[in-house]
């Protein structure tokens, strides 16, 4: 993906699409105070690296933490173990852009093999909700449709 496809994606979000048949453009996702491994790819599909999906903690604080690797997550933890998560307070949103990789100065893995499908551990707070959503939408366009399929206006 050049870094054209990259701007052209972040100056050009697209709203939540309805699923149909072919087109999977969002999901919601019943998240529990019980730490859970989401693939995207089971939910989107093809999930190629570099483009964009909106986050949304929908009925209580949802804890994530995007990539590879077993265990759970817990937002009390502290520190930088691979259970430290990043909250999505209710109602808000984390727009991210989904990058696979390595980066090449420390050796340490930013995120994974996107063929193996993007993982996202999710959880509630366990002195919240019992139960609440993590809806989540792709917000940038499919993987092979550009400029090309998508043009801005009047081109």
């Amino acid at each position: 993906m050049s870094i054209g496809q990259v701007a052209y994606e972040a100056l050009n979000v697209i709203p939540p699409m309805r699923n149909a048949s072919g087109i999977r453009g969002q999901a919601a996702i019943v998240v529990s105070p019980t730490s859970q491994d989401i693939n995207l790819s089971d939910y989107f599909g093809n999930i190629e690296s570099g483009h964009y999906f909106t986050f949304q903690a929908d009925g209580a604080k949802v804890y994530v933490a995007f990539g590879p690797g077993v265990g759970a997550i817990d937002e009390q933890e502290q520190g930088a173990g691979s259970g430290v998560c990043y909250p999505i307070p209710d109602g808000q949103q984390l727009p991210v852009r989904l990058v696979g990789g390595v980066l090449k100065a420390s050796g340490y893995g930013t995120m994974m093999r996107v063929g193996s499908g993007y993982r996202v551990k999710a959880k509630l707070a366990l002195s919240g909700a019992a139960s609440g959503f993590l809806r989540i939408y792709r917000s940038s366009v499919s993987p092979n449709q550009g400029t090309e399929q998508l043009p801005p206006p009047g081109f």
